[in-house]
């Protein structure tokens, strides 16, 4: 057993549950909490407070998922050629095209939409029930970006998992 090996798996597995744990709490525990308890510009105040402060959480775990993901391509002698050339490089291709997709979503989720949800959210009076119309468009966008990216990343998981176990 190559110790090295085990950490740096460790360490990429972590990162995804770290990652992965926070958006599950966030949204099948926090946001339908905060959507009984606020009205919906305090809400969205809240949640893109809490967003931010995740923002540290992320950038660490894809800086980790990244260090670790290119040792564990050293450690697999991964090559351009394998990965065209083989059932795991078909694999991590995937996966890969899953990594870039889901950081591109979390980026306009985040950057995007986020901003211009806080920056409508901003106008509307404290304790108010009514949301503009524009402002329910882009949370719907929201919740299907955040879905999305879910989704793409249990699918990363699981190849994940799959390669690791060949």
């Amino acid at each position: 057993m190559n110790w090295g090996t085990v950490i740096i798996r460790w360490i990429h597995f972590l990162s995804a549950a770290v990652w992965l744990g926070g958006l599950v709490f966030l949204a099948l525990i926090l946001i339908p909490f905060l959507r009984k308890k606020l009205p919906p510009a305090e809400r969205i105040r809240w949640v893109s407070a809490i967003g931010r402060r995740f923002d540290i959480i992320f950038w660490v775990c894809i800086l980790l998922l990244i260090l670790s993901g290119i040792g564990n391509l050293l450690h697999e002698h991964i090559t351009i050629q394998t990965l065209s050339n083989s059932a795991y490089g078909t694999i991590l291709s995937i996966k890969l095209t899953g990594v870039v997709v889901v950081i591109l979503f979390t980026l306009i989720h985040r950057y995007v939409l986020g901003a211009q949800m806080e920056r409508l959210a901003s106008k509307i009076p404290p304790g108010s029930e009514e949301i503009p119309k524009s402002l329910h468009s882009l949370g719907q966008m929201s919740l299907f970006f955040s879905i999305f990216s879910f989704i793409v990343l249990l699918g990363i998981t699981f190849l994940g998992i799959l390669l690791a176990h060949g």
